[in-house]
């Protein structure tokens, strides 16, 4: 709680939260503030992906690994507004749309240093595993894992760059020829986009 208010000053979120298999509810949380390092983003476009009907339904193998458990706030494709910064944050300021990476290491590992923080073994992931995902009236995320947006982006199309970005690399690393003809099953698997406001108190 905020030093010197009372719990009923204290501003609050509504959070989509998954609790079980098949089983997501609306919470009311007390609003986060921003770490040393950290943004707080207001997320206003969530993408929904195969992992979080794989989250939704229990089948997820993380969860049976154990390398996530319930409940997870979701939503690992998201944009937002930076509605407050950190202590020490440089290059954002309130009001910047951004986007934030999923899997975010720790830094100091081998893994890391070499570039591979998706394969950390103290790796988070946003909206997956051991850190809160876009579906939140607001979002505590490190400035270092976020990317700022030109203004003007559509949150529709800003909540897509995380899945694009991981269609990019997969292509830059396989390296096709220009004259390169892609085999195709005639099936795509697609994300949808939605706007996320809940309501939340002042």
């Amino acid at each position: 709680m905020r030093a010197g208010l009372p719990r009923s000053a204290v501003p609050t979120d509504l959070h989509a939260v998954l609790t079980g298999p098949g089983a997501l509810e609306l919470r009311a949380v007390p609003r986060p503030e921003p770490g040393p390092g950290d943004l707080l983003v207001h997320p206003d476009a969530v993408g929904v992906c195969g992992t979080d009907l794989e989250l939704f339904s229990g089948a997820m193998t993380y969860l049976a690994s154990g390398f996530t458990a319930y409940p997870i706030v979701p939503g690992h494709e998201w944009t937002g507004v930076v509605a407050a910064v950190g202590a020490g944050v440089t290059g954002f300021a309130a009001g910047d749309r951004v986007v934030g990476e999923c899997a975010i290491g720790c830094g100091v590992c081998p893994r890391c240093a070499a570039g591979s923080h998706h394969l950390c073994p103290d790796r988070t992931e946003t909206g997956i595993a051991r850190r809160a995902g876009g579906m939140a009236g607001h979002l505590v995320f490190p400035a270092a894992s976020a990317h700022r947006l030109p203004a003007g982006a559509d949150p529709a199309d800003a909540a897509l760059v995380e899945p694009l970005s991981v269609a990019y690399r997969a292509v830059r690393r396989a390296a096709p020829a220009r004259t390169s003809r892609w085999p195709s099953s005639g099936r795509a698997r697609s994300a949808c986009s939605a706007r996320w406001s809940p309501a939340r108190s002042a």
